[in-house]
């Protein structure tokens, strides 16, 4: 389990791939309902993935700025 802790971000932005890649090839997909919820986990978890990003980003940043 500790392969998962490390790699969380690594698992969340496989996560949000496959889920976008279901959402692309899934023309089966009828019901408006679902394709929404499909369509606002994908825009949520890229959102999320963007804000960890830049806020680790800013981290490493100020830290080298501090040495």
């Amino acid at each position: 389990m500790k392969i998962f802790d490390n790699n969380r971000i690594f698992l969340f932005t496989l996560f949000v791939f496959l889920l976008s890649w279901t959402f692309v090839t899934s023309d089966y997909i009828d019901n408006p309902l679902i394709r929404k919820t499909f369509g606002t986990l994908i825009i949520a978890s890229i959102a999320l993935l963007l804000a960890v990003g830049v806020t680790k980003t800013v981290k490493k940043i100020i830290k080298l700025i501090r040495k």
